[in-house]
């Protein structure tokens, strides 16, 4: 790679790590009230006694989510900062796909910029901003789509799992991964 590779490189990680960290401090927003506060404060408040959703707040969604927030609170503490730090292992994961996935079509002069590109679109930006089921499942998304491109079943049904887990938009994706693999 080029020097131009590395700059471009260094810049998507810098603006990323700037987004992160000015965006501790945002709340809850529109269905990730619902996906992540509710459903996490509840399995926190029970102590994952119950499993099964109360009725005002199940909206149909397998709440795998919830449950690894309220996880995350037990071991580090209820609070907006943990439930941000919980998503860091997700974003870090949606960078390394989406590198891979850039590598996979693109030669060493055109990685880092096209990884920058994708990278500063605002629907991922908006994302990587708030605690939502959104980045984890992006990062499975793009993993099972490395995983049809390289020819690896096993781990692409492994994380098709995932993607189930992750929302009901992760069962929808998976019927467009089907269609990829297919193609």
């Amino acid at each position: 790679p080029n020097q131009f590779t590395y700059l471009f490189y260094a810049m998507a990680i810098i603006l990323i790590l700037f987004l992160f960290i000015v965006s501790l401090e945002n709340a809850f927003f529109w269905d990730t009230v619902q996906l992540g506060s509710l459903h996490a404060n509840f399995y926190y408040e029970n102590n994952f006694s119950e499993f099964l959703l109360p009725i005002r707040i199940d909206s149909g969604h397998i709440p795998a989510f919830g449950i690894y927030i309220a996880f995350a609170w037990k071991v580090f503490g209820r609070t907006l900062f943990v439930s941000h730090l919980a998503m860091l292992p997700f974003i870090l994961g949606l960078f390394w796909q989406i590198h891979k996935l850039v590598s996979y079509f693109f030669n060493d002069n055109h990685k880092g910029i096209v990884f920058l590109l994708l990278l500063i679109d605002t629907v991922l930006l908006g994302q990587i901003s708030l605690v939502s089921t959104d980045v984890p499942l992006l990062m499975f998304f793009f993993m099972a789509l490395n995983f049809i491109l390289i020819d690896k079943k096993k781990l692409l049904s492994l994380t098709i799992i995932f993607l189930f887990l992750t929302s009901m938009r992760g069962m929808m994706l998976s019927l467009c991964l089907l269609f990829i693999d297919i193609w």
